[in-house]
């Protein structure tokens, strides 16, 4: 990883210049610098890095457009799915759960239980409900909470440059 990338992820992080009207437009560069930043189990190490979308079209559109600009992440392929159902959910590395579409997260919890899924969230009081990253707003500021130990539990390693751009849940 490199120093500029983290540097651009953390102006990205800190800035008081995202507003909601343009989130959509870095919800896919945040994803891939946290698929960068978190380790997965060696048994996710192959075949393609996958980021399973549950959202409205400009964050599926974000995501899709991140996938391919970068093409790769971790040494494998990025593909962006996006299930009609929670069902239909099948082994992702990354579900990110848009702001309108919150009312899933338990759904999904239940479907990815005790495996190695980062479950990405934006809206308050959503890490302490079961994801483990989750976008949120504090002093004007767009930051991220970290539920580490529920990270931790299913196997995925957290950098402590991505720890230290967190708050702590």
């Amino acid at each position: 990883m490199t120093k500029y990338s983290l540097l651009l992820f953390c102006s990205l992080i800190l800035s008081p210049f995202w507003t909601f009207a343009q989130k959509e437009q870095y919800q896919g560069l945040f994803l891939y610098q946290f698929s960068k930043y978190i380790k997965w189990p060696d048994s996710y190490n192959s075949g393609d890095f996958v980021i399973t979308v549950i959202g409205n079209e400009k964050s599926v559109k974000s995501i899709k457009d991140m996938a391919d600009a970068k093409k790769q992440t971790q040494g494998m392929n990025i593909v962006v799915q996006t299930p009609d159902a929670v069902n239909q959910i099948d082994q992702p590395h990354i579900i990110f759960i848009e702001e309108s579409k919150t009312e899933v997260l338990s759904s999904v919890i239940q479907k990815v239980e005790n495996q190695p899924v980062l479950i990405v969230t934006e809206g308050p009081g959503l890490a302490e409900k079961g994801s483990i990253v989750n976008f949120v707003i504090k002093d004007g500021k767009m930051r991220f909470e970290l539920n580490k130990n529920k990270a931790e539990s299913i196997g995925l390693k957290v950098s402590s440059s991505l720890t230290s751009l967190a708050i702590i849940i």
